[in-house]
């Protein structure tokens, strides 16, 4: 849930840049969350304890990155 509404978050403060690109790290941390989303959801579908718990403080890094640039 938290990963969505940052999304959109990220998609509101575009609309606001008029079209100016985000800053590279912003779109950095917006490419990763995709796929740390999907290795935390593998990880809990397989069952693997070890693996999910890395994939979601990888995930809560990206999060606080967007999160500080959209200032929540």
């Amino acid at each position: 849930m938290r990963a969505n509404q940052d999304r959109a978050a990220l998609i509101q403060a575009q609309r606001e840049l008029s079209g100016a690109p985000l800053p590279e790290d912003i779109k950095d941390a917006q490419q990763k969350l995709n796929s740390q989303q999907q290795s935390v959801l593998m990880a809990i579908r397989t069952r693997d304890d070890a693996e999910g718990e890395t994939s979601l403080r990888d995930m809560e890094d990206t999060l606080a990155v967007i999160e500080k640039f959209i200032g929540n």
